[in-house]
């Protein structure tokens, strides 16, 4: 699953999304329900959950805060200088867009969850991939 995420995330046009986004779905669907739910959500339908994972993929191929083109911070007036003693309202001045804005009020906490899953799974393929690299620089530097 760690490498379905990756591959999509890394193609430009997000090949294999809505695959992926339907598996995603089911834990969605999973993870909103519990019998002795008190907040009033319950279980998500299929469709809402296909919908927020897609969503969320989305958002995470293209986090990029479109008022400061991920700088954080403003341009100058008339200038193509940012304004470091200022931070981007919209983002808070992280350069990506709030998941918060993207997602229904009731749906935060099961996005904030996906996207924390996702980045275990990047995390997951990225750490395999540098000690794979790691070991062939090893082999090629020692020699046979």
């Amino acid at each position: 699953m760690a490498l379905a995420v990756y591959g999509v995330l890394a193609s430009e046009g997000m090949r294999g999304a809505w695959a992926l986004a339907d598996e995603m779905g089911k834990w969605l669907e999973y993870r909103s329900y519990t019998p002795k739910k008190t907040d009033g959500i319950g279980r998500l339908e299929r469709t809402v959950a296909l919908d927020l994972a897609m969503t969320v993929l989305k958002w995470w191929h293209h986090p990029t805060c479109p008022t400061c083109g991920g700088l954080g911070h403003p341009l100058r007036d008339g200038s193509p200088v940012i304004d470091s003693a200022r931070e981007c309202q919209p983002c808070h001045g992280t350069g990506r867009v709030p998941i918060e804005r993207i997602v229904r009020t009731e749906h935060i906490d099961l996005a904030r969850w996906l996207s924390t899953e996702i980045e275990v799974m990047v995390n997951e393929v990225f750490g395999d991939m540098a000690r794979r690299l790691s070991s062939a620089m090893d082999l090629a530097v020692s020699g046979p």
